[in-house]
């Protein structure tokens, strides 16, 4: 019987076969199904078998037949459609998303496992073993507040949906106008990450599951057990139920699903403040406005070579990601507002980077940026260029300083990097360190092969 936990005008409350009902909610009369029974083998150890069928009523049986049996520990569907005749559940054999799915739950649903005498069990590398329990009736009605609360908050967005009991928590879901499988993966997860944004909190033992806006995700099929866990009597094992739906579903389009996250966006991450043994410099506003990292990581070398690798003979290099995470805020800016700031006869990018500043910190003499390198992610116009050669990762060497002690070379490189015309964008073959560098490059080659 489905009790109806949030009145709704015109929603069943009563409903004789609750699995023929949870499936004719999620697939279409002649849909494709995979039926997953979750089930033990010989070994004690939970498997699942998938079963491919062709109709719900095919589905229903094959359900029926096992969704009593007390080595079953789950049935699944899946939650969107697949194509005729597919036999697995991959990103290829899914033909649409269908269904937008909310899974309420515990956030902490494991405990230390003990043996007969109450004493921890250990694992090979003498780590304690964890082991998965059920909701306590406490915790199922913390989450049923939330449930309720996520309802409220998604009403004037999706209306009322479907709502389920899935044994240890909560499930909501709404049927949808079938977008394409990749419209699906953009729009499900951004609803998700919302509600996890809006609901979540290191106080309460819950959480969003994130992972439902994959593809090939399968689901509850409600009315039958979730017996995945040891039964205990604080701790039961219970059969899943349908608890309220609307009397004529009315599929979502996209613009409803999408309206969740462009009225409700999340703010960017706070970085968290080091204690005073690991502060770094401030940094500039103006700095961060015109020359953040953000922008850095698009414009400027993506790798930063260090001293220590350098003198150990290698090209390992900093990921300037660490640069970003160094220092505070940062702010993307276009490439014409970065020219604006600067001119031409600025041959220093480490000081418009703050990386002069962020070295006076790192007190690991191989830690250290190669200062006298400058970044060289590219060389040419990546707009007009017909010809694009790929090369290894950027690396250093004393050829490199001598190169770019150079006045015009350091020039033309920074002209590069700031994507700024000059006459030869290939400008390695016009400088007058050309020859030096081609040299240089002859000679190294021909050590090689020696």
């Amino acid at each position: 019987m489905i009790v109806e936990e949030i009145p709704t005008n015109g929603a069943i409350t009563e409903e004789p076969n609750q699995i023929h009902k949870a499936l004719s909610l999620r697939h279409g009369a002649d849909d494709r199904i995979c039926v997953g029974i979750y089930q033990r083998n010989g070994d004690g150890e939970f498997q699942l078998q998938q079963n491919f069928l062709d109709s719900i009523d095919a589905a229903q049986q094959v359900i029926v037949n096992h969704y009593l049996l007390s080595d079953v520990g789950a049935i699944w569907s899946n939650l969107q459609r697949l194509h005729a005749g597919a036999t697995a559940r991959r990103e290829e054999t899914v033909e649409a998303y269908v269904n937008l799915l909310v899974d309420i739950d515990r956030r902490d649903k494991s405990r230390p496992l003990l043996d007969a005498k109450g004493e921890p069990v250990l694992d090979a590398k003498g780590k304690p073993k964890q082991e998965r329990i059920n909701a306590t009736e406490a915790e199922r009605d913390a989450l049923l507040k939330v449930t309720r609360q996520i309802i409220s908050f998604l009403i004037p967005y999706l209306g009322r949906g479907i709502m389920a009991d899935s044994g240890n928590g909560y499930h909501l879901e709404w049927p949808t106008v079938p977008p394409s499988p990749a419209e699906g993966r953009e729009l499900y997860p951004s609803v998700l990450a919302v509600l996890a944004h809006k609901f979540e909190s290191p106080e309460a033992n819950m959480q969003i599951d994130l992972s439902i806006g994959n593809y090939t995700r399968v689901i509850t099929v409600w009315g039958t057990w979730n017996r995945k866990y040891p039964h205990e009597e604080e701790r039961p094992q219970r059969q899943t139920k349908i608890l309220s739906f609307p009397r004529t579903p009315r599929p979502l389009s996209a613009n409803s699903i999408e309206r969740v996250a462009l009225e409700n966006p999340i703010p960017a991450p706070v970085a968290k403040k080091k204690g005073k043994s690991g502060d770094l410099p401030e940094v500039d506003p103006d700095w961060l406005e015109n020359y953040g990292p953000e922008h850095l990581c698009e414009w400027g070398m993506p790798y930063l070579p260090l001293v220590g690798s350098y003198e150990k003979g290698r090209r390992d290099a900093l990921l300037l990601g660490q640069l970003h995470h160094h220092l505070p805020g940062g702010r993307r800016v276009s490439p014409a507002s970065l020219r604006r700031q600067q001119t031409a006869d600025r041959t220093d990018p480490w000081q418009d980077l703050g990386v002069r500043m962020l070295q006076r910190s790192v007190h690991d003499d191989d830690k250290r940026v190669i200062l006298e390198s400058i970044p060289e992610p590219f060389i040419g116009n990546p707009t007009t260029a017909k010809v694009v050669l790929l090369s290894l990762n950027p690396g250093h060497s004393q050829n490199d300083e001598k190169a770019h002690s150079n006045l015009d070379f350091r020039q033309a490189m920074m002209r590069n990097l700031r994507h700024e015309a000059q006459e030869c964008p290939f400008y390695g073959l016009e400088s007058e360190v050309r020859v030096d560098r081609l040299r240089n490059l002859a000679a190294s080659t021909h050590a090689q092969i020696a």
